[in-house]
């Protein structure tokens, strides 16, 4: 079996991530366009990327992210889909799901972008107007 390594380093760490799991760099377009344009066959050879790519969020987005990746998908039927089927997400606040969303978007993981925005209106059910607006500030022109 061959070994790959890839090094993430994110904005606010100086650890550096070392993402090792082929299934993982799979779902990643982003990791995977990388990786390929190192070495075109790094799933038949050992492939160890040097230099780390950098990450411009933070760890904790990261190890949401890389924790959850695998097994969070796109709801298939959004009406049917429980809650509790994303519990970690369900879990976190609304600004941290906004920020896996632009974690998953940066990514290109589009299942697990609409995991989390599924998560995320599931919040805003239960919540007015009023309190949702705060959220999603209007740009300024």
């Amino acid at each position: 079996m061959t070994i790959c390594e890839i090094k993430l380093k994110f904005q606010n760490s100086e650890e550096l991530v070392v993402l090792k799991d082929k299934e993982t760099i799979k779902k990643i377009p982003l990791i995977l366009r990388a990786i390929n344009f190192y070495k075109a066959d790094w799933e038949a050879t050992d492939t160890i990327v040097e230099g780390p790519i950098e990450i411009p969020f933070p760890l904790e987005a990261g190890q949401f992210f890389f924790d959850n990746i695998l097994k969070y998908k796109r709801p298939a039927e959004p009406l049917k889909t429980k809650i509790s089927e994303y519990k970690e997400a369900s879990e976190k606040s609304i600004e941290q799901l906004k920020e896996y969303m632009e974690f998953a978007e940066y990514m290109e993981c589009d299942d697990f972008l609409r995991a989390i925005a599924f998560v995320l209106a599931k919040k805003f059910d239960k919540q007015t107007d009023a309190q949702i607006v705060p959220h999603f500030p209007a740009p300024s022109v």
